[in-house]
């Protein structure tokens, strides 16, 4: 039980600050540390997205960070560098590897979709839903090519399992995060769940038209595709013009071509190399004049802070968070920050450039 308590730690992560005024660093097992094991036990490195190499992190258990110095002193020996830990703590059973990598790569998404661009010339909504949405069209992208045999190989299907999993987890942390009851959460999961799936299977069903030649087939699946996005992730926005939605369209169907030829060293890692978020430069309106709006993307932040508090909801204040801070939620919906390069937690939002 106890190691089954400290794998289930193993999150990619930092911890939440102790207190609002307190901002420590967290300690965990380093990459040089993971590289010992792997090579003493002749395993794979454990799969990491990009610029999370110190995903491992022993949450509550040690405010000391093992860095590669020491290592280096103590002669690369010592407790730490155990290969007997490793097989005790479970670091490379199958499961064990099949969590972190659908930890990875559900990050990887979740980084993605927080990329400012999505919603400030994308004009995404930073509701609940529509932040959820976002997320879950990455996380489509990855379970596309989890779900194909010729890629995913025998494991496929349980780290699709693994990587939902960790999706309806985050989500709770959301949903508390919305100040709801806790009688209501499950509820409220089941809700999202239902929505989340019907998203999918209309993204799947948008994939399957097929017309007399491939340039009209892509263009008809394209479009299609840019209905469901304009229905689930735009939530049916009528100021927008076509070619606005079929921009996210085009982005999400390069990204999909993209992680289904993903190299498997890459794969493995759960290092995906996402690209830019598209251009909003010189839409055209649907009358094929050039769209012109006139409120700021700052002017819509401001705009939907108000009306999201103002329905009773909760804005996640993410917005222009200095480099290499993000924010993340407990597991009761309370935001913290973090710093990606020192591990560095905090209550309140960062400041600077």
């Amino acid at each position: 039980e106890i190691m089954q308590a400290l794998h289930l730690r193993l999150r990619s992560l930092p911890s939440s600050p102790i207190s609002p005024d307190r901002v420590h660093c967290i300690g965990g097992v380093t990459q040089s540390v993971r590289s010992f094991v792997r090579h003493s036990l002749n395993a794979p490195d454990p799969p990491v997205a990009r610029g999370e190499e110190d995903r491992l992190s022993f949450r509550g258990f040690s405010s000391t960070v093992i860095n590669r110095d020491k290592a280096n002193k103590s002669g690369g020996g010592g407790f730490w560098n155990s290969p007997l830990l490793a097989r005790a703590l479970g670091l490379f059973s199958n499961e064990s590897v099949r969590i972190r990598h659908s930890e990875s790569l559900f990050q990887s998404c979740v980084h993605q979709s927080r990329r400012p661009e999505f919603f400030k010339a994308g004009k995404i909504r930073r509701d609940f839903k529509s932040r959820h949405m976002l997320l879950s069209l990455h996380v489509w992208c990855v379970h596309k090519r989890l779900i194909s045999e010729s890629h995913s190989g025998p494991d496929g299907k349980l780290v699709q399992e693994a990587l939902f999993d960790r999706l309806w987890e985050d989500t709770l942390s959301r949903i508390r995060g919305q100040g709801l009851a806790e009688l209501t959460v499950n509820s409220h999961l089941q809700n999202v769940q239902k929505y989340t799936f019907a998203a999918c299977m209309g993204f799947d069903h948008s994939q399957t038209f097929e017309e007399e030649t491939e340039e009209q087939t892509s263009a008809r699946r394209l479009d299609e595709l840019g209905g469901e996005l304009w229905r689930k992730v735009y939530m049916r926005n009528t100021s927008l013009p076509v070619d606005h939605v079929l921009r996210l369209a085009s982005y999400v169907e390069r990204e999909k071509e993209m992680v289904m030829s993903l190299d498997d060293d890459l794969w493995n890692e759960g290092r995906i190399p996402w690209g830019d978020p598209p251009s909003w430069k010189n839409v055209m309106a649907d009358d094929g004049s050039r769209f012109s709006d006139d409120e700021t993307p700052d002017e819509a932040v401001r705009r939907q802070r108000d009306e999201i508090e103002g329905q009773g909801g909760v804005f996640l204040d993410d917005v222009d968070l200095p480099e290499g801070w993000n924010l993340a939620l407990t597991d009761a919906g309370k935001v913290y920050y973090w710093n990606q390069e020192t591990r560095e937690t905090r209550w309140d939002k960062p400041e600077g450039p």
